[in-house]
């Protein structure tokens, strides 16, 4: 800048543009924007990330999206652990509340003993996560550090904050029900050990724990339509549990075995825990369902910014290309075997009326508006570009010594920014001369292909007459670069453009964010690994006396490890099973609703995951329950 004066390259007559550029809070631009667009003058335009750079803004609104399913995801599987972990600690506490109510104690203090225990938890837990939180965001710091070129200032106090309030929602929907249900158990429970809490409040923890989930989720991504789709699958996976797990584990239990092998010892146990195994694979089926969508969704979207960013995309645009000179340009190409995307005529002109009234008449049009106040590029396509969409109306269908004539087509952005649609009647100043015609179609537009793309094309019948020039793009490696020496010896007139640093910045910004989800998708895998531990825990006292008894009447280790494995991967097999229905759902809702790409199917799921569900639930599983086998049958028995 400091050079600019001596260099004498800005004189009387320059053409040259300024950006002042500003940073701070969302809602800070928004404000002042809205202070300053009524101030700008014509030739100002107030421009933000959305319609200044949409191939980077798109990039950015994906890898958001995507992060914000990923934490929901999150929560509901840490609601889930938080349930399950829960239920075990008020069932080992069903003795104990027996004891005191057998000796006096009220209910109200009871329960307000247990209350203050996990009030004193829950405070326990914000701190302990909010250290967490912190490392893991200067985890994602490190991985953006180059995107962002400045060091991030220093968390506040609304972290801090959001996680107490869900861990606060965490208590009161997934944690206290299990908890409340103590007030339930009778003191004849010391006699009888039999006798169990009533049956209705799990039905209530449930319910309030999707409530939960689902007002976090709600929260979190402050988008309906997201949150309904993940609360969507769980409830499917809930359904399908209720209606067809319990009775094909019945169905299995069926088939048993003799109970000294371990395919009978496991088909015995699911038969005789159906409604609690239900429930575990329904557990582990929403984990494996989390990871196998966010692996899915993941792919789809590297894959779909693969796409937008091809290898060969054009880095290179040439514009201001005479009349005269396109024939001679096209030869230039062709001699050094360089593609271009085409010759695209330009036609400048100024949008004056719109079905005859002025623009500064119409009270549902900003005259001073920077995307209507001023020259626009107007122009020409005899057929569909092959990048474009037609939304509604007809191409040019009129003809007139067979050439098309008449009407406008609009890109559905600017049609809708400006409530413009099929019908009316558009008014341009071009050079000093007049030019009205009826918009005939809406048009959706591949901004990501780095080709010329118009607001608005017109038959070539009807622009042809006016003063034009053409644009055009192409793609040339590092390597050839020399050749642009001559092409601006050879047409001076030109304007060259080299995008090559935008669509590198867009790579390197895809390549971080990418990393980025990688993170968040591994504390995914970490919440879906609390839910596997949580649910193994919470058998983990009946296993401990089922298997105390049968080693007492002379079963083996082995055996009961086997039993074990098998029982435990039959688990694995039909959770994978629910978990693939459940991510095809989701999937599919997410790709097409949410993120705007196309709907598709992926039958390798359908054996991968129950495979892999299989072997790992069945060998954690046993890891889990391992103390199941190593301990001595008498201690367990004198636990009883």
């Amino acid at each position: 800048i400091a050079d600019l004066p001596r260099s004498e390259i800005v004189q009387v007559g320059s053409v040259v543009e300024y950006r002042y550029l500003f940073a701070g809070e969302p809602a800070v631009l928004n404000e002042f924007g809205a202070w300053l667009n009524p101030r700008l003058e014509t030739r100002h335009r107030w421009q933000d990330l959305q319609n200044s750079e949409p191939t980077v803004a798109k990039a950015l609104q994906r890898a958001e999206r995507f992060l914000l399913l990923a934490g929901s995801f999150g929560v509901a599987l840490a609601g889930v652990a938080v349930a399950l972990a829960a239920r075990r600690y008020a069932e080992r506490h069903f003795d104990s509340v027996a004891i005191m109510k057998a000796i006096g104690a009220p209910a109200a203090q009871i329960m307000r003993l247990y209350t203050i225990n996990l009030i004193l938890l829950a405070v326990i837990a914000t701190a302990i996560g909010c250290a967490l939180g912190w490392g893991v965001q200067q985890g994602l710091l490190y991985l953006l550090q180059d995107l962002m070129g400045f060091d991030a200032p220093p968390p506040g106090i609304r972290p801090v904050l959001v996680g107490a309030v869900t861990a606060g929602i965490c208590l009161l929907t997934f944690a206290l029900p299990p908890i409340i249900q103590l007030r339930l158990i009778s003191p004849l429970r010391v006699l009888r050990r039999d006798f169990d809490a009533a049956g209705p409040a799990l039905w209530q923890s449930v319910s309030l724990g999707l409530l939960g989930i689902y007002l976090l989720m709600l929260w979190y991504t402050q988008s309906l339509m997201l949150s309904s789709a993940v609360l969507l699958a769980v409830l499917l996976m809930l359904l399908i549990a209720g209606l067809f797990v319990v009775k094909l584990l019945v169905l299995l239990g069926r088939f048993r075995r003799p109970v000294n092998t371990p395919l009978g010892l496991a088909m015995t146990a699911l038969n005789r825990r159906s409604g609690a195994n239900a429930f575990q694979v329904v557990s582990f089926g929403l984990a494996f369902m989390v990871i196998t969508a966010l692996i899915l969704v993941r792919s789809s979207l590297l894959e779909e910014w693969q796409l937008q960013i091809p290898e060969n995309t054009p880095n290179h645009f040439l514009m201001n290309v005479a009349d005269h000179d396109v024939t001679r340009l096209e030869q230039f190409f062709e001699s050094r075997n360089i593609e271009a995307a085409g010759m695209f005529p330009m036609v400048r002109g100024r949008l004056l009326t719109v079905n005859g009234v002025e623009l500064r008449d119409i009270e549902s049009l900003d005259a001073q508006d920077g995307s209507l106040n001023r020259e626009m590029n107007l122009s020409w396509a005899e057929e569909l570009p092959s990048d474009n969409e037609l939304l509604e109306g007809e191409w040019f269908t009129d003809r007139v010594n067979g050439e098309p004539v008449g009407g406008i087509s609009l890109e559905q952005g600017f049609s809708e920014e400006h409530n413009l649609g099929i019908g009316d009647r558009l008014g341009f100043d071009i050079g000093s001369l007049i030019l009205e015609a009826p918009v005939t179609s809406i048009r959706v537009l591949d901004w990501n292909s780095m080709r010329p793309n118009f607001f608005m094309l017109l038959p070539r019948s009807t622009l042809e007459p006016y003063p034009k020039t053409f644009i055009t793009s192409f793609y040339l490696p590092l390597a050839e670069k020399p050749v642009l020496n001559e092409l601006v010896r050879g047409f001076p007139t030109v304007v060259l453009i080299e995008v090559d640093a935008v669509i590198k910045q867009v790579r390197s910004i895809i390549g971080q964010v990418s990393s980025a989800v990688e993170l968040v998708l591994f504390l995914v895998v970490l919440c879906a690994l609390l839910v596997t531990i949580a649910n193994v825990q919470a058998s983990l006292d009946t296993r401990l006396h089922e298997n105390a008894i049968l080693r007492s009447f002379g079963a083996s280790r082995r055996l009961i490890a086997r039993g074990l494995v098998f029982e435990f991967a039959t688990i694995g097999v039909l959770a994978g099973g629910l978990a693939v229905v459940g991510a095809e759902l989701a999937v599919w809702i997410v790709q097409v609703e949410l993120l705007g790409l196309s709907g598709s199917f992926h039958p390798w799921i359908w054996l991968a995951v129950p495979v892999i569900a299989g072997l790992l639930i069945g060998f954690s599983g046993y890891w889990a329950c391992r103390r199941v086998v190593q301990s001595p049958p008498m201690g367990v028995l004198r636990e009883i």
